[in-house]
């Protein structure tokens, strides 16, 4: 049986929390779409200590999941965004592989537009991982990973 969008969930509607390599702030940390966070002063998106190639936001549950996606956006109250990410996944958080053979997936141009990413082939892991690999002036975006719902 196919199953198409519609079958799929946010992973934060699981209770997957992202960790971050860094933040820049204790404030910065509302990773979530416009539409599925709490606007915090407008302080609304992850935003990374350092601009470099070790950032990254990964999502992680105690048992796999099938990743099937993510959506991404730029932060809300400056123009920063993340322009392209590579995403990486795991079974034991110290083998990982790329997703779809490591394409580098095409992120945003400003600041509100969401851009979604169906993966080519859905991966089981228990951690996505999101690494930027370019950005428009700081490593920032707000950001949602999809899973398969099997039920």
């Amino acid at each position: 049986m196919e199953q198409g969008i519609d079958h799929w969930l946010p992973a934060s509607e699981l209770g997957i929390i992202p960790s971050f390599s860094s933040i820049c702030d204790a404030d910065y940390v509302n990773y979530k779409l416009d539409n599925l966070g709490i606007h915090n002063g407008g302080k609304s998106c992850w935003a990374a200590a350092f601009n470099n190639y070790d950032q990254f936001v990964q999502f992680s549950s105690l048992n796999p999941v099938k990743f099937t996606g993510v959506t991404t956006q730029g932060r809300g109250d400056f123009d920063q965004w993340v322009k392209e990410y590579l995403v990486a996944y795991s079974l034991d958080d110290k083998t990982w592989k790329a997703v779809d053979n490591g394409t580098i997936f095409t992120a945003n141009s400003d600041r509100d537009s969401k851009i979604p990413h169906v993966f080519t082939t859905p991966v089981m892991a228990r951690t996505l991982r999101i690494k930027p690999v370019s950005w428009h002036n700081h490593i920032s975006m707000r950001i949602e990973a999809y899973f398969e719902d099997n039920v």
